[in-house]
């Protein structure tokens, strides 16, 4: 069965893109940039930048895939539902060579850091 990406899961425009990226927590790893900013959704959305840097067209698909499945599976976690967030993942080189356990980890530890952080602001 084929499981596609829903559109309002995705962050679509160039503006919301900015308005995540200039306003938004920043959590770094060595694989992945994550960007984070609370939504006034009832769920959360993810944006995708993968540069030239990264690799070639192939390349880039392939980690998007991954990302993309990573979200789309690990929406819950010890302490109930993700909360509506709007995500900016950016690759880096070292997604490249990451295993999909590994980018499954990375993502996990990092969004329970930018749940902590948005919890601690009040912002959720």
């Amino acid at each position: 069965m084929l499981y596609k990406f829903p559109k309002e899961k995705k962050l679509l425009k160039s503006r919301e893109f900015k308005n995540v990226l200039d306003s938004g927590a920043k959590f770094i790893l060595p694989e992945l940039i994550i960007f984070s900013k609370p939504s006034d959704l009832e769920s959360s959305r993810m944006g995708l930048i993968v540069t030239k840097k990264v690799g070639n067209a192939v390349i880039r698909n392939k980690i998007k895939r991954r990302l993309r499945e990573v979200f789309r599976l690990c929406k819950t976690f010890d302490e109930g539902e993700l909360p509506a967030l709007d995500l900016v993942f950016i690759a880096r080189q070292k997604a490249v060579t990451a295993s999909y356990e590994k980018l499954t980890s990375s993502y996990e530890f990092a969004l329970k850091h930018v749940i902590r952080r948005h919890s601690k602001t009040k912002k959720l």
